[in-house]
């Protein structure tokens, strides 16, 4: 996260939900550091690695990726972000 040319230091959490942005958690993304992060201005977007967990017919559904940036400042603000994951099962060869 940067602010004004600034980087900000704090911890990120990603976690792959299912059925709402506050549902169940069925996969946390590993982030390096175990969750420190600094952002530089112009650093490329995060990218999932997710080769874990895999969406069969038996657990078809709605999931949304949810994202929590944390700033170890108190003058920064945090980060709360959630986004459908649209998933379609075609098992029609």
């Amino acid at each position: 996260m940067t602010s004004a040319g600034t980087s900000v230091a704090g911890t990120l959490s990603i976690t792959l939900r299912s059925g709402t942005c506050d549902g169940t958690v069925v996969y946390t993304e590993p982030v390096p550091s175990g969750g420190a992060f600094t952002a530089t201005t112009g650093g490329a977007p995060y990218t999932t690695t997710n080769d874990t967990f895999s969406v069969a017919t038996a657990t078809a559904g709605t999931y949304y990726w949810k994202t929590i940036f944390t700033p170890t400042s108190s003058f920064a603000a945090g980060y709360t972000d959630c986004e459908l994951s649209t998933v379609a099962i075609n098992d029609n060869p």
